[in-house]
């Protein structure tokens, strides 16, 4: 059977939310305005603490990407990325998805944020696959809603369903993550590591021995 290295994005690869990064970047350039900003900002952090409806996140997370092309949008999530999700990823676990590489082990990301922005990580580090967000097109338009959504309970889900696929060895597979909300996918693997841990997967991770990563600052050039 396989086995995999399996790396959560936000708060595991870089300390930031990607998705953030994005929404901060389209209102510098003002391609969005500040209410719809902060209302967005708002919206994430209410599905960061388990406290907004999957499906009223599906329909209202996006609105303001609303008629957008997808390839326009495309080629500007790729800016993003190269000019600041790129620089913020840190060394230390790039070292790790090497270290899982040279080992043989298939380098998969599990991440809520959306596959527009999470394909160029997967394309940068040359991970095997990804499993996460994705946003609905319509004839190549952005409908301002979420398709799927890869988040706490669906998260897991989609996570079981890719291992039925793949024939995944999960006792021999490790899972890097800084939330609680992927407590059910760490349960499930045999190596889990937390990485800059929120305080709830702090206290869990101690009490039961797993290992807590610390990575440097150090960040890609």
């Amino acid at each position: 059977m396989t086995t995999i290295a399996l790396f959560d994005v936000d708060g595991t690869l870089l300390n930031e939310n990607t998705s953030i990064i994005l929404l901060k970047s389209l209102y510098l350039d003002k391609k969005i305005n500040l209410w719809t900003l902060l209302k967005a900002k708002y919206h994430n952090f209410l599905f960061r603490i388990n406290r907004f409806d999957l499906e009223d996140m599906k329909k209202f997370s996006l609105k303001f990407m609303k008629g957008w092309n997808k390839k326009e949008l495309d080629e500007y999530c790729n800016e993003i990325f190269i000019k600041q999700i790129k620089p913020k990823l840190h060394l230390d676990m790039i070292k790790k998805i090497n270290e899982h590489k040279n080992k043989n082990d298939l380098i998969v990301l599990l991440s809520a944020a959306p596959e527009i922005i999470t394909s160029k990580i997967v394309k940068y580090i040359k991970a095997d696959f990804s499993i996460n967000s994705i946003i609905e097109i319509q004839n190549g338009i952005i409908s301002g809603n979420l398709k799927k959504i890869c988040f706490a309970e669906n998260k897991y889900e989609y996570f079981m369903n890719f291992c039925k696929e793949k024939k995944i060895n999960l006792n021999k597979s490790y899972f890097y993550t800084d939330s609680y909300t992927d407590l059910k996918v760490l349960n499930c693997i045999g190596f889990p590591n937390v990485v800059n841990p929120d305080k709830k997967l702090k206290k869990i991770a101690k009490e039961k021995g797993w290992n807590i990563i610390r990575p440097q600052n150090e960040k890609q050039k």
